[in-house]
């Protein structure tokens, strides 16, 4: 953001927490998902809202915290923010088709790939274990803010199922 600086990260422990913020909460849902499908099932809606509002506290604080700057922020990165998420849609939806999953399990890859890069780069950016710099959450914010765009773009045209079919 106009300036460059040089990040040096514990490897191990960034991935310690990578780790933590990702694979596990994703295993556990899986497990509970095996185990108790019922719980897990009426879970699901409450779970999602849970997450949207989540997510939205994340990007709204980070935006009031740069409110004044938000213009030139897109300016700055907003450009490649979207072609970042574009590519990341199309290519997750491609390169999943490689392990035969189904239109319908391509069409979460995708979308879940660009949802999830975004909230997983503002938790490094704002984690006072991690980089613990607000300012370097601008990119992702941006890019989180673009993805809401994009993905109901994606979710529209993926819905389309005839476009797909050979």
């Amino acid at each position: 953001m106009g300036e460059g600086k040089y990040l040096e990260l514990p490897v191990t422990q960034t991935m310690i927490q990578i780790l933590a913020i990702t694979v596990i909460p994703v295993s556990i849902g899986m497990l509970i998902r095996w185990k108790f499908p019922d719980f897990s099932i009426r879970s699901e809606k409450p779970v999602k809202i849970m997450s949207a509002i989540f997510i939205t506290i994340i990007i709204a604080g980070v935006y009031y915290s740069e409110r004044d700057n938000l213009g030139d922020f897109f300016l700055q990165v907003g450009l490649i923010t979207l072609f970042i998420n574009l590519a990341i849609l199309v290519i997750g939806y491609y390169f999943s088709g490689l392990f035969k999953l189904s239109h319908p399990q391509r069409s979460a890859v995708a979308i879940e790939g660009g949802i999830q890069n975004g909230t997983l780069a503002i938790t490094i950016a704002t984690s006072s274990f991690l980089l613990n710099n607000p300012e370097m959450a601008i990119p992702p914010a941006v890019y989180s803010l673009i993805m809401f765009f994009t993905g109901f773009l994606a979710v529209y045209v993926l819905s389309r199922r005839k476009m797909f079919e050979k």
